[in-house]
């Protein structure tokens, strides 16, 4: 066996983190949903005290697909369609409000790799027309274009 380095003992290995395990109250349809959604997650992205948040998130998506079915069932107009559209657009807005709280949703996907674009820095494009310093403040340096445009537009008397 080869001999370690000092630096390796010093390394503490990763331990794995088992997924938080669904609230004993959520019913099958909510539990199974909860399971998706840490599944789906890095193991560190819901601390202990999220988890309240995410039990509310399960309950309001599995309540906003139940309202979706009875107002899709309604006839359209009807009371009943009336009140399950309002309870779909009330849990709706949970959904959104918890879902962003809990950061769920694409913009927030920080397992995908952002890559930078390759090429010049938008402050290297240009070529550096302007003087890297002057000693002049913008004002003073437009007043001297300004002198300078009108110094070329004046009519010069001929050369005799």
């Amino acid at each position: 066996m080869p001999r370690r380095s000092a630096a390796s003992l010093s390394v503490v290995p990763a331990a794995s983190i088992p997924p938080a395990p669904p609230p004993a109250g959520l019913t099958a349809e909510e539990a199974q949903l909860w399971r998706q959604i840490v599944a789906g997650l890095p193991p560190r992205w819901l601390p202990a005290g999220s988890l309240p948040m995410l039990e509310v998130y399960c309950r309001s998506v599995c309540g906003m697909r139940t309202t979706a079915a009875v107002m899709n069932a309604e006839v359209e107009g009807s009371p009943a369609h009336s009140a399950a559209s309002w309870l779909y657009r009330q849990e709706a807005a949970m959904v959104v409000k918890t879902g962003k709280l809990l950061r769920l949703g694409p913009r927030f996907d920080r397992t995908k790799q952002r890559l930078v674009p390759a090429g010049p820095r938008p402050w290297e494009i240009g070529g550096g027309s302007r003087p890297a310093s002057s000693g002049l403040t913008f004002d003073q340096e437009e007043e001297a274009r300004r002198t300078a445009a009108t110094e070329d537009e004046t009519p010069k008397p001929p050369a005799a």
